[in-house]
């Protein structure tokens, strides 16, 4: 189990996303077996003053597992996942995310560890460290089968 990250786990965000973006389950099933298999996900970080670190910790014909810390200030790019569908969990830490969508416009909204995200293809965000102190997550990205082969 990852330590002192699921039981110490605040809830929900500020404000609940206005739906899961994702209608099939699977990267938000996988993270859910990633979370309890017992692997010491805390233990394997490291941290980048300049840049936000991140490594890929597993990868199957389906899935690309990804570990990223974030210092404060830390943000990715704004960015499209494509046909790419996926999860994250936060960790530790608390991380912003800016969702831009066709039909609402943009949204933002606050994750702290304990809740799964997941997205769908298509989905634009940017995830940040806009809080502080250093946050870590966990994400998957389902690799669409016309990839995989």
């Amino acid at each position: 189990m990852i330590p002192a990250a699921v039981p110490n786990a605040v809830g929900a965000p500020n404000r609940q996303p206005h739906r899961d973006t994702y209608p099939d389950q699977a990267p938000r099933a996988v993270l859910s077996v990633l979370l309890t298999d017992g692997t010491p996900w805390l233990e394997r970080v490291d941290f980048d003053p300049i840049h936000r670190w991140t490594e890929q910790v597993a990868a199957t014909a389906e899935h690309q597992v990804w570990l990223q810390t974030w210092l404060p200030g830390q943000a990715s790019d704004l960015h499209d996942h494509r046909q790419h569908q996926g999860a994250f969990i936060v960790l530790r830490g608390t991380l912003s995310e800016f969702v831009i969508t066709p039909t609402l416009g943009h949204e933002r909204h606050i994750w702290r560890p304990g809740v799964i995200r997941s997205y769908g293809a298509g989905h634009v965000h940017r995830l940040g460290n806009d809080h502080g102190p250093t946050a870590i997550s966990l994400h998957v990205l389902a690799i669409p089968m016309a990839l995989s082969h």
